[in-house]
């Protein structure tokens, strides 16, 4: 209750007391991660999190909260290791994206576009999606397809003209000017 409430402070005593009574809930660890994380508190969540991954594996909100807390210590290469768990466990356009965030700001592009790959195949029409492979592909010199990606992105939502100009901008690279007459 004190967490719906925005008391985190006092929630967090209260899960560290829990969790001492019962340190293999991973619920409990889950719970006091949550209550770091929320606080700005990012080790002290990271290690509730590592705690709640131990305790309950398959529970991937466990898994979620020590990405969160990793992602904000900028620690993103972890990041990607514990949302690769829970990509697998919840396999949801969203949980794919973000995976592909972490692995991009990890320095791993080719993996980053693999896991959006997937995560388009699942939703199609993800706009984020697009505009992420898109600048990905144009981070690597891949012009054509950068173009292709923003082209389907301007197609998603034509009233966002920044997917259409990075679209043209990008066909200026592929030299696809024929594709405008």
């Amino acid at each position: 209750k004190l967490a719906r409430t925005d008391q985190w402070d006092q929630a967090a005593k209260a899960f560290q007391k829990a969790t001492a009574l019962c340190p293999t809930d991973g619920v409990l660890w889950a719970n006091l991660a949550q209550a770091w994380r929320k606080l700005g508190r990012h080790e002290e969540s990271v290690q509730a999190a590592r705690r709640a991954v131990a305790a309950a594996p398959d529970m991937a909100v466990g898994s979620q909260l020590l990405a969160d807390g990793l992602k904000a210590q900028h620690r993103y290469g972890d990041a990607a290791v514990a949302l690769r768990e829970v990509a697998d466990a919840y396999d949801t356009t969203h949980t794919r994206y973000e995976l592909a965030h972490a692995l991009l700001q990890a320095g791993k592009p080719q993996e980053a576009i693999e896991e959006l790959l997937r995560a388009l195949e699942q939703t199609p029409h993800y706009l984020p999606g697009h505009l992420q492979l898109g600048n990905l592909f144009k981070s690597l010199k891949m012009h054509r397809e950068a173009m292709e990606c923003f082209l389907t992105a301007s197609e998603l939502d034509r009233k966002d003209a920044s997917a259409l100009a990075a679209m043209l901008y990008e066909a200026l690279y592929a030299c696809e000017w024929g594709r405008f007459e």
